[in-house]
């Protein structure tokens, strides 16, 4: 496969971290539990109406981080291909606030979302990631997001581990436990580094066909993407 740097299959599962999880050390499930707990509070809802083609209309609820971007919270989220409204954004406390749509990137499956009023965007905790560390073969890492069902405090924190790592067309990572309903997770080192987030790898087959599949997306890339959209004061 063209751009592959190392790809090669590991059986290291995803955890589910719960209360009372056995098999890992003390001091090391007590640094994930912590990066979950600061984190976590910028993993938000977006509760939206879609509108199909035909009209017929229905309701989505997606779980994503809050990033600071120029001079605003913006939510990013996995992308619904419908016409979106009545949008709010969810916060951990279980408050709601009225967001608008600033624009979708259709190459990594997402869309990004911010609230419309200046003061109740002050209550969302967005994060302000640098530059993330590149990540190697065997690397572990934090999936954050918020559960799709439960109570709005709840979230679900996954330690997984890349077993490829791509380079081109462009950077991404396959992981273990990957799945389509983990589009919009974070991902954070056990140190509590912002490496990106998940979203759609787009590439072609040997005979010229579009595929795409879930990676972990380099956070440099989900920050280009939100420049691209206009997520602008």
């Amino acid at each position: 496969m063209g751009g592959v740097t190392v790809c090669r299959r590991l059986l290291l599962p995803a955890l589910l971290l719960v209360a009372g999880q056995t098999g890992l050390a003390d001091e090391a499930a007590d640094r994930i539990r912590a990066q979950e707990k600061a984190f976590s509070k910028s993993v938000m809802w977006v509760k939206m109406t879609l509108t199909a083609e035909d009209g017929e209309q229905g309701a989505a609820v997606c779980s994503g981080p809050a990033f600071s971007h120029g001079g605003r919270a913006v939510v990013v989220v996995a992308d619904v291909p419908m016409e979106a409204a009545a949008i709010r954004i969810g916060l951990a406390d279980g408050q709601e606030v009225e967001a608008e749509l600033l624009g979708r990137d259709e190459d990594l499956g997402l869309m990004f979302v911010a609230a419309k009023q200046a003061e109740e965007a002050k209550a969302i905790p967005a994060l302000a990631p640098g530059k993330g560390k590149a990540l190697a073969l065997g690397d572990a890492f934090l999936l954050i997001d918020r559960r799709a069902q439960g109570a709005p405090e709840e979230t679900t924190c996954r330690l997984a581990r890349v077993v490829c790592a791509l380079t081109s067309p462009k950077q991404a990572y396959f992981y273990s436990g990957m799945s389509p309903e983990q589009t919009g997770g974070l991902a954070v080192t056990p140190d509590g580094e912002v490496v990106g987030m998940v979203g759609l790898f787009k590439s072609r087959d040997a005979d010229g066909e579009e595929e795409s599949s879930v990676a972990l997306l380099p956070i440099e890339q989900i920050l280009d993407a939100l420049s691209a959209v206009g997520a602008k004061p």
